[in-house]
């Protein structure tokens, strides 16, 4: 039986709420409402509480979510299995990766793609993590690699590779560096004066059209800092630079891969701010709404392959 649009169902479900349902959806509120009264309608069932705040399924919608979700994945192997008949009338795969990490991802995942697949032809776009988000979504590729700060974005579907930790870091001749001892290896224990006195000193970070500037935002909150003077740099290997030569007061936040590899562990200190952590995932996306080519899903899967300690 032909339902309309299974995913609206399944998004109200979701969501317990049929404004939010719209927003994700870029549907309006009352087209959302005839919908379910349609299809409530057309089975004699009623399918959805409303007098509940979040709203709740009947047995009968619990039934009919079943229904539309494993009409989806049936979808979904259909056109999958259909895929394989059609991998010769389109040999260019259009992939996004971040330009500080295409060599990496280059050396250990596509190097072996291309010999598996010799006819076909790749186009590499790159640009910050963001970028590759919006490429996705206005289909200007059909997978990218990203950071990402969350699992879940409405219209991606998101495969998880691995994570890793952002600090603030800084030369050992800055002046709180040299207060303390190297009992904790590199990592020193900020007290509350010692917060205060980051909050003047100069922070550098990568500039806002990166998610790191995001992520770092997000960490001076959490740790009620508020830096007096904030230095943004658009080149990652500029910040090591500074933290590498600096003999003044000045702190970068870095995600940890940029500094263990490329800085001597014996000229840098981490700054722990009451313990707060902060992290970033690395994965592997594609967009919902258009199903993966026969080499964009190759691809998709051989991306478990990726040895994020490597990349990271």
């Amino acid at each position: 039986m032909n339902f309309g649009n299974n995913s609206y169902f399944i998004t109200i479900a979701e969501t317990g709420n049929i404004t939010k349902a719209s927003e994700i959806l870029h549907v309006s509120q009352p087209s959302l409402s005839q919908y379910v009264s349609k299809i409530e309608k057309k089975l004699s069932v009623k399918l959805i509480e409303r007098n509940y705040t979040p709203l709740r399924l009947t047995e009968a919608g619990k039934i009919f979510l079943d229904y539309v979700k494993g009409c989806e994945e049936l979808d979904e192997l259909f056109l999958k299995r259909l895929q394989k008949f059609s991998k010769t009338e389109n040999k260019l795969l259009s992939v996004g990766i971040p330009l500080q990490i295409t060599t990496k991802i280059f050396s250990q995942l596509l190097g072996d793609f291309l010999k598996e697949t010799p006819d076909i032809q790749l186009s590499i776009k790159g640009g910050t993590s963001l970028d590759m988000i919006t490429m996705l979504l206005n289909e200007e590729v059909e997978i990218a690699f990203a950071h990402t700060l969350s699992l879940k974005m409405s219209g991606l579907m998101i495969k998880k590779l691995g994570s890793e930790s952002l600090h603030l870091v800084c030369n050992n001749k800055n002046s709180i560096a040299r207060r303390h001892s190297r009992d904790n290896g590199n990592v020193i224990y900020l007290s509350e004066n010692e917060i205060r006195e980051v909050e003047n000193q100069r922070i550098i970070v990568l500039s806002k059209e990166y998610l790191l500037y995001k992520k770092c935002e997000e960490y001076f909150n959490n740790c009620k800092l508020f830096p007096q003077k904030v230095i943004e740099l658009s080149d990652l290997n500029a910040i090591l630079d500074c933290v590498s030569s600096n003999n003044e007061d000045l702190v970068a936040f870095l995600p940890e891969s940029s500094y263990k590899n490329n800085l001597d562990k014996n000229k840098y200190s981490i700054l722990n701010i009451n313990d707060i952590q902060s992290s970033w995932y690395f994965a592997v996306c594609q967009n919902t709404t258009k199903p993966l080519s026969y080499y964009a899903n190759m691809l998709w899967e051989e991306a478990d392959r990726l040895k994020a300690d490597k990349i990271f």
